[in-house]
């Protein structure tokens, strides 16, 4: 797909999204800044070398996004009208908050007639703190477990706030705001419900004019409080706070400790931070620029996929928060002004050093990220990162040079020709054009092709002798050291029936699993060095998590268990263990499991069970918050939507449960050249950046949009491991 040119109006709090969509190249060409040619407008179109635009008439036609961040009508700024303007021409428009209701209806009702998409931004919902609290107070919500609650935010940030509460109920908010008053001259509290449930906003309601953006006591703190205990956001930038209800021991000294109410002492505090130290260079530099470049994306993900229905319901249920503000904003009047600039660093200071020694909250992911973190091994002294990465070099060279020739036979030898000419001599099947499609990017990438407006031109030729002898040389480097013979004719059966591949005559599938026997796919999951880590390490953390475990029945998942490479490894754990498991060993066709029923006789833990990761899970007989460990290795590339599936995985986790998940990333020219046939077309960012598998920033959104942080994910092997070449990882995902 191609990539949408922005623009964006703005340099103040603009710089932000500067900075964002400049680091998005895969999917946005960052053409220019709008402004009214400020000193910081012009150092930031150098910087970034993008056009200054101080007329609007100046823009260019072709623009797809604009993203405003200036002032919109209701703050006495000219943004809303920008975006009215912008909405006109057919351009999708991403605008700063806040917007006043009358604007944002006449903006709603504009993106709908012209048929483009309208978003009032809020970066804060994708801040890691917030977006894990929001997740976990929808589950206090399901459970109908929440009393009340409190808030408190600066006056620049009501309207966000208002959003980040909207999201705890999705699209089913009923805000009523009914009392107001003064608690002085700085604090203005409003006060009502929401669904039922009490709602009360404290606002600071003063600013500082040397810097109006700047001095308030706090963005964003939310407490929800239930019939069990109070959950805490202290911050937008955490932590956040888990307070179960207080309970006095009173018998605690006369009573046996099996007469005593263990819930006392069971119950305990718990704090999540994502980073424990945190600098504001830290969540300007960082922080922000994240949740800015995920806001993005979804936004753009609409615009893709064209979610137009989808905008429209969830567009109307977001005005209700334009109304709600400007009710506020109404009621509260202006703020007290300031004009002092000073900072207090010497009370800073003083609160720093008294709180020197530190008590950190600690948990059982911890441990398990310092198990995870000790597996890197060697299994040999001489395979170093060195030779490692001269073996993965050869490999996509003699990787790249097949198909450079193979595409050049087929289509007989022109040193110039159009893609429609490619696809017409090699037939290709309408469902193997996105593999075609990245053959062709790589042989661009690097620099064997030159693509120019659809047609190719031959930089590089190849022969079949060059082509023997570059596998020739792969094999010498891998065979008896990172694979084995029955890997490398594997690869070669591939180069072998390219054509008959994309044309769809023949199916993948019998390449790996000839006449229906499974011997080959053995030696491909068996033989293969990182394959063999992988196994390792899943053994290693899983034989950890069941000894520290209080549970005495553990229940695991195994998705796409296939041949049973992975299962044999975790029987060996189980078989040592004491606690009583249920199995699940599942694939998404029967083929593997009578394979499995047949191999594991009289393995009474074992159930075998048919599982599309593609559909709900609960409606395939795995219940939300059911699992203790999923395991998936090397089957969530074949997930038509990865999003969709690893959403699916973490809610079959119970909390405290483990998630194992190996796969490649970023681009393996070897299983481009193979797997990618046995792969279902994606609709995630692998369609967008047209992509055969997920880079290492792409997984860390699909974990994070999953309510995943970084405090509660491993990744091994390390970047500096001899087998970090090879560009296959596993994820370690601990569900707090």
């Amino acid at each position: 797909m191609r990539k949408l040119k922005s623009l964006v109006c703005g340099s103040k709090f603009g710089q932000f999204y500067i900075d964002a969509i400049s680091k998005m190249k895969e999917c946005v060409e960052f053409i220019g800044i709008f402004s009214n040619g400020s000193e910081r407008s012009r150092l930031c179109a150098e910087k970034y070398n993008v056009n200054l635009y101080t007329s609007i008439d100046k823009i260019p036609e072709d623009i797809d996004i604009v993203f405003i961040a200036v002032r919109t009508g209701v703050m006495g700024g000219d943004g809303s009208e920008l975006a009215l303007k912008f909405l006109s021409k057919g351009i999708h428009v991403f605008i700063e908050q806040p917007i006043h209701i009358d604007e944002m209806k006449k903006c709603v009702k504009c993106s709908i007639e012209k048929g483009v998409f309208f978003h009032v931004a809020n970066f804060y919902k994708y801040m890691d703190t917030v977006h894990k609290y929001i997740e976990c107070s929808k589950g206090l919500l399901r459970k109908n477990e929440i009393l009340s609650i409190e808030c408190a935010c600066a006056n620049q940030v009501i309207y966000s706030l208002l959003d980040n509460i909207l999201r705890i109920f999705r699209e089913k908010a009923r805000f009523s705001i009914e009392n107001f008053w003064i608690q002085n001259q700085d604090f203005f509290i409003a006060s009502g419900s929401i669904n039922d449930i009490p709602l009360s906003i404290k606002v600071y309601n003063s600013v500082n004019t040397v810097d109006s953006d700047s001095y308030c006591y706090y963005l964003q703190q939310i407490n929800i409080y239930t019939s069990e205990g109070m959950l805490f956001m202290v911050d937008v930038n955490g932590p956040i706070i888990w307070k179960p209800q207080f309970r006095a021991a009173h018998d605690l000294f006369i009573k046996k400790g099996d007469e005593l109410d263990q819930r006392i002492f069971d119950s305990k505090m718990y704090w999540y931070e994502s980073e424990s130290e945190l600098s504001y260079k830290d969540i300007f530099c960082k922080k922000w620029i994240d949740a800015i470049k995920k806001e993005i994306k979804e936004f753009i993900d609409n615009i893709y996929f064209e979610k137009m229905t989808e905008y429209r319901r969830k567009i109307q249920s977001e005005i209700v928060i334009p109304s709600i503000w400007g009710l506020i904003t109404q009621k509260i009047g202006y703020p007290r002004l300031y004009q002092n600039a000073n900072h207090a660093v010497d009370l800073n200071n003083y609160v720093l050093d008294f709180f020197e020694e530190k008590n950190t909250f600690l948990n059982d992911s911890l441990e398990i990220k310092k198990t995870a973190n000790n597996i890197d091994f060697y299994l040999e002294p001489d395979i170093t990162y060195g030779y490692v990465e001269e073996a993965k070099h050869i490999m996509n060279i003699a990787c790249l040079e097949s198909i450079s020739y193979k595409l050049y036979e087929a289509t007989g030898e022109k040193e110039n020709i159009s893609i429609t000419e490619i696809v017409s001599c090699l037939k290709v099947a309408d469902s193997n054009m996105h593999i075609l499609q990245r053959w062709l990017n790589a042989l661009s990438e690097n620099g064997y092709i030159e693509c120019n407006a659809g047609k190719i031109k031959w930089k590089k030729k190849n022969t079949s002798i060059c082509e023997k002898d570059n596998w020739k040389i792969v094999s010498d480097k891998w065979v008896g050291k990172l694979s084995g013979e029955h890997v490398i004719n594997y690869y070669l059966k591939h180069i072998e029936k390219m054509e008959a591949l994309l044309s769809g005559e023949m199916n993948a599938a019998l390449l790996l699993f000839p006449e229906g026997t499974i011997e080959l796919a053995n030696c491909f999951y068996r033989e293969n060095l990182m394959e063999k880590y992988l196994a390792y390490c899943i053994e290693k953390i899983l034989s950890f998590a069941i000894e520290h475990t209080k549970k005495d029945k553990i229940k695991i998942l195994e998705l796409g268990a296939g041949t049973g490479a992975t299962t044999d490894r975790i029987l060996k754990v189980l078989e040592n263990s004491t606690k009583k498991i249920a199995y699940i060993y599942s694939d998404i066709t029967k083929y593997f499991l009578n394979f499995a029923a047949q191999k594991y006789q009289g393995k009474e833990e074992l159930e075998y069970k048919v599982i599309n990761i593609d559909s709900n899970l609960s409606d395939q007989g795995i219940a939300e918050e059911s699992v203790d460990i999923v395991i998936a290795a090397g089957m969530m590339n074949n997930a038509v939507n990865t999003d969709y599936s690893m959403r699916q995985i973490i809610c079959s986790l119970v909390h405290g449960g483990i998630a194992l998940i190996a796969e490649p990333v970023g681009e393996n020219y070897e299983l481009m050249l193979s797997q990618s046939f046995m792969m279902s077309r994606p609709t995630d960012a692998r369609e967008v950046c047209n992509e055969t598998f997920l880079k290492m920033e792409e997984w860390k959104e699909v974990f994070w949009g999953c309510g995943i942080s970084e405090r509660e994910l491993v990744v091994v092997p390390s970047d500096t491991s001899p087998l970090a070449p090879l560009n296959q990882k596993l994820f370690i995902i601990r569900k707090e």
